[in-house]
């Protein structure tokens, strides 16, 4: 009789058949299938999501879903936010830039409506916050337990494991782990893309050597890859439009608490035919971390652990917090906590007073994580004809909330479908008024797909072929050469705080450390002006090195839209990194002081941005039928089932988040 463990490891050959070949396309083994094992049945599919953070167009949701079917087992998804220790790359003395109060209340914005949509799927949902060490102690309060790897534990339990493909730190650490975890307990794990249109997987060569599989075939210019891919491109946004990757109703349901319920012994069964999800929770409840164990007091009343450090929130309670942000730790008063409420936009507080957030970077206001700000955002951009006019008004930062989409940060933790704006875009591409860009007059959705498709997708294709993809080794020998002989004018701390001799420069740094933001354009030049100073570091490394370092730094703490493939191919860029040496044999200049705009209008479009209404309610992505592709004020005369019930309980969600909009 064959086992779960033989099932789930073929369990990728048996789907295929059932879905779109653009899904099984970006499927990705990184680790070596396991062998066979005679080990106990286990009980769930696990998904792991880390840069997918939606329920539409969303792959690796659709291939859990799929899987989860196929073993007639139910969906476990545990979203975990993460901290620095998966982050590969550190700055002596530097602040965190991954577990920043800017970051977090971003993902947790994103989780918040995007668990809410999983759970209402049909999913059994948790969300980790990763903080210090258990017990340790940061500004006089602790946490229990929030850096246990719980993650580990199911990964190596499961039936069979789904994560997004990471592409880069903290979350390629932290997809490494659970694949070593995974290979040691005989469980498949696979990683499926959701993050380009075509993913570079199916584009590369694979090899490989005494390091491990490598993937080569990455051009060094942008154009050439679109070119390389662009034969793909239709076919894999056919597919989501036509629902490939939609997840399927799941066959077996599940409410978030069955994580929490106490193994129940043959004595403490109660009489009687159980209901398919007590029988799947009573199944389960032995898999589940026993620490995230209701537990009953002395009084005969339920009492749950303390989350989300010694368990996982639920989506209900994270959807709590989204509407009433007023969390604080045990150890800490109501009325300290209140101390720093400084906003009523949902998780500031909680991303002020969370141990372990760097408070030195604090949220902003003028951009909410969750989808229906993000797909608000986009739909007013491209109603107000954004698209057409992108092409002559792309380059001028002072009109930085006309111009340009400011998506990236939506995309990159894949808030919003990168299939949708695709789409979109290409709906749009003969419209808007054409301007000349070397040999060839664009219209400005031409314009924006050489955003959208070429240089960021090239960016993804860079980091996927190599794990040193923030590293000098990326770089042209001879870029590497003359910037080492440059001595450096200015460190670290210096750069962040904006505190050189170029006011303009400064007046960049500042806006970035403020907003979150900064136009490309505008960081083009902010990043040549750093590598044209240098950076004094006493010469602990290369020269070019510490200027790669810094930028990254830079960008990666204060910058939404860091920590992602985009971001380090701009980054490098800077240093020529596909270029030929300008005139002189160097690096191309482009210093700060050139910039066309005034210190004075940095400082007002920053003041304009930091006023701007994140509350941007577009009529035309308001009402359910808008979100969930269900038509408005659709009867309903049959008798509602399970899986209808949860797809009422997602439209109710939709229509939650999008009246927060209107209140904020």
């Amino acid at each position: 009789m064959e086992t779960h463990s033989q099932r789930a490891m073929s369990i990728i050959t048996k789907l295929k058949p059932q879905f779109h070949p653009c899904l099984a396309a970006r499927i990705h083994h990184a680790q070596p299938l396991p062998t066979a094992t005679s080990s106990e049945a286990a009980g769930f599919v696990l998904y792991l999501p880390t840069v997918n953070l939606r329920i539409d167009q969303n792959p690796a949701l659709t291939l859990a879903c799929h899987a989860a079917n196929a073993l007639n087992v139910p969906l476990v998804i545990l979203a975990v936010v993460l901290d620095d220790s998966h982050h590969n790359s550190h700055i002596p003395n530097g602040g965190p830039t991954v577990m920043t109060s800017r970051r977090l209340a971003f993902t947790l914005q994103a989780l918040s409506h995007a668990c809410a949509q999983w759970s209402a799927h049909g999913a059994a949902v948790g969300i980790r916050i990763h903080a210090p060490t258990s017990h340790n102690e940061v500004n006089g309060r602790k946490v229990v337990g929030a850096r246990t790897p719980d993650h580990l534990s199911l990964a190596s339990r499961a039936s069979f494991v789904v994560v997004d493909e990471p592409f880069v730190y903290p979350f390629l650490g932290f997809v490494q782990k659970v694949e070593q975890a995974c290979f040691k307990s005989k469980v498949e794990c696979v990683r499926v893309d959701g993050s380009c249109t075509v993913p570079p997987l199916q584009v590369l060569k694979r090899t490989r050597n005494r390091a491990g599989v490598l993937f080569e075939g990455v051009p060094d210019k942008a154009y050439l890859w679109m070119k390389k891919s662009e034969g793909l491109r239709e076919g894999h946004l056919k597919a989501a439009a036509d629902g490939a990757f939609d997840p399927p109703e799941l066959k077996i349901m599940l409410k978030d608490e069955v994580l929490f319920a106490p193994v129940v012994t043959a004595n403490q069964k109660r009489a009687g035919p159980s209901s398919e999800e007590e029988s799947f929770g009573q199944q389960l409840a032995q898999l589940f971390p026993s620490r995230w164990k209701r537990t009953i007091d002395s009084n005969g009343n339920p009492s749950l652990p303390n989350a989300p450090d010694v368990r996982p929130f639920t989506s209900q309670e994270l959807s709590n917090l989204y509407r009433c942000d007023d969390y604080f730790t045990e150890e800490q008063t109501q009325s300290e906590a209140q101390t720093k409420a400084t906003s009523t936009t949902p998780f500031h507080n909680f991303a002020l007073n969370w141990p372990g957030a760097d408070q030195t970077v604090p949220p902003v206001t003028h951009t909410i994580g969750s989808a229906p700000y993000g797909l608000a955002r986009w739909n007013t951009w491209v109603q107000n004809e954004g698209l057409s006019r992108y092409a002559k008004e792309r380059n001028d930062a002072r009109n930085n909330l006309r111009g340009v989409s400011r998506m990236s940060a939506y995309l990159n933790l894949g808030i919003v479908s990168i299939f949708k704006l695709a789409s979109d875009m290409k709906r749009h591409s003969t419209y808007g008024s054409a301007v000349s860009s070397n040999t060839k007059w664009k219209t400005g959705a031409e314009k924006f797909e050489e955003e959208l498709i070429k240089f960021r997708e090239h960016s993804y294709a860079h980091c996927f072929s190599r794990t040193d993809y923030d590293s000098v080794s990326s770089l042209a020998r001879w870029s590497v050469q003359y910037l080492d002989q440059q001595e450096g004018q200015y460190t670290i701390s210096q750069l962040a705080s904006g505190n050189t001799n170029d006011k303009k420069w400064n007046a960049m740094q500042k806006y970035l450390v403020n907003t979150g933001e900064l136009h490309n354009n505008v960081r083009m030049t902010w990043g040549k002006s750093v590598v044209e100073w240098g950076i004094d570091n006493d010469r602990d490394s290369s020269n070019a090195q510490a200027i790669l370092k810094a930028l990254c730094y830079l960008n990666d703490r204060y910058a939404l839209d860091g920590l992602s493939p985009p971001s380090y191919g701009g980054l490098l860029w800077c240093m020529d990194w596909t270029d030929k040496p300008d005139s002189n044999g160097g690096v191309s200049p482009k210093p700060a002081y050139r910039y066309k705009m005034s210190v004075e209008e940095f400082q007002e479009a920053e003041k304009k941005l930091l006023a701007s209404d994140p509350n941007l309610n577009d009529p035309t992505v308001t009402g359910d039928s808008k979100l969930t592709g269900k038509a408005k004020g659709q009867a309903n005369t049959k008798k509602v089932t399970l899986k209808e019930s949860g797809s009422k309980r997602k439209a109710t969600i939709d229509s939650y988040f999008e009246r927060k909009i209107t209140k904020l």
